[in-house]
């Protein structure tokens, strides 16, 4: 099989909010991507998804102030920016990607 790139869908396991899960157990119309509302977002410590239809936390990821690898590029023909273009997120994070190689 093909090894996919980073900036392709490699999602292998979805997370969502637990009761958003509980609260549409029965919803046979919509999947939980249809009906979820979600930030994601960084933090000083390091990742959070946060749901606002619960206004509560569904993931906090620590990376222990650790260094880690991203890539906030687009795959070739999307049209849009880069993700991370002009935006200032208010803590240091070291992306660990050379924008040189």
């Amino acid at each position: 099989m093909k090894e996919k790139k980073m900036n392709e869908e490699n999602i292998g396991m979805y997370i969502h909010c637990g009761l958003c899960i509980e609260e549409n157990k029965d919803n046979e119309d919509e999947s939980p991507q249809e009906w979820s509302n979600y930030d994601v977002g960084w933090t000083e410590q390091g990742l959070q998804i946060w749901c606002w239809k619960h206004n509560a936390n569904v993931l906090h990821l620590d990376f222990e102030g650790r260094k880690i690898k991203a890539d906030d590029t687009r795959r070739k023909g999307e049209s849009f920016g880069p993700l991370m273009a002009n935006v200032d997120l208010g803590v240091d994070v070291d992306f660990g990607v050379d924008k040189d190689e």
